[in-house]
């Protein structure tokens, strides 16, 4: 489990194998650091990355994203193009 990569190495490498206009528009550094912090909080409820962690509406709007790199990974393996 140590050497497994972290979410943040496994973001960027899924955001670069299936870059298209969503992916470039949608999941810049500042959203992979939400996605990353807020995985961290909710899947350890430590009270120190609770500030980091997005809530609510803002929560909402990265789940929509990272389901659009979801989405976009899925059509890449099926030969759709970008």
């Amino acid at each position: 489990m140590g050497n497994d990569p972290s979410l943040a190495m496994r973001l960027d490498e899924l955001t670069r194998d299936y870059k298209n206009s969503f992916v470039s528009e949608n999941l810049d550094e500042k959203t992979r650091r939400d996605a990353k912090n807020s995985r961290n909080y909710y899947t350890h409820f430590d009270k120190n990355s609770e500030k980091k962690a997005l809530k609510g509406f803002e929560l909402s709007g990265l789940t929509n994203k990272l389901r659009g790199l979801l989405i976009s990974a899925l059509l890449t393996k099926l030969g759709i193009d970008h």
